[in-house]
């Protein structure tokens, strides 16, 4: 009876010891993430704050200043665009004699290398 108990106790002190194994394992791991995580929000942070571009304007457009917000979160770029004013060639097309037409620009957007990134098109459709 004395050997099956300590049998029994030895079993039970490997299972407790690969119980707190497992558990600084897991705990690791999760801290482990958790400094990856935390290393490429910080990483990340100054793209994450919204950028305002100085405005552009353009001839083409009666010199309306054309404004630019971009943001990085989780991953993506996101940006904010807009035209302060109606370009008179957009109301004069609306307001003329054609009754399904389709107008607009677009705007390029290029990398730091100057490589073209993508381009995005403005439409107005009547």
């Amino acid at each position: 009876m004395q050997k099956l108990i300590a049998f029994g106790l030895g079993v039970l002190k490997i299972a407790v010891a690969l119980l707190v194994v497992a558990i600084a394992i897991i705990a690791g791991v999760i801290a482990w993430d958790s400094h990856k995580d935390s290393k490429r929000v910080a990483e990340e942070l100054p793209l994450a704050t919204p950028k305002v571009w100085p405005s552009e304007k353009i001839p083409t457009l009666d010199d309306l200043p054309l404004l630019l917000t971009t943001k990085w979160s989780n991953g993506r770029l996101y940006y904010q665009f807009a035209v302060a004013g109606y370009p008179k060639a957009l109301e004069a097309a609306h307001t003329g004699n054609r009754s399904n037409s389709t107008i607009g620009f677009h705007m390029d957007f290029y990398d730091s290398g100057g490589s073209k990134y993508f381009i995005m098109p403005f439409l107005s459709t009547r």
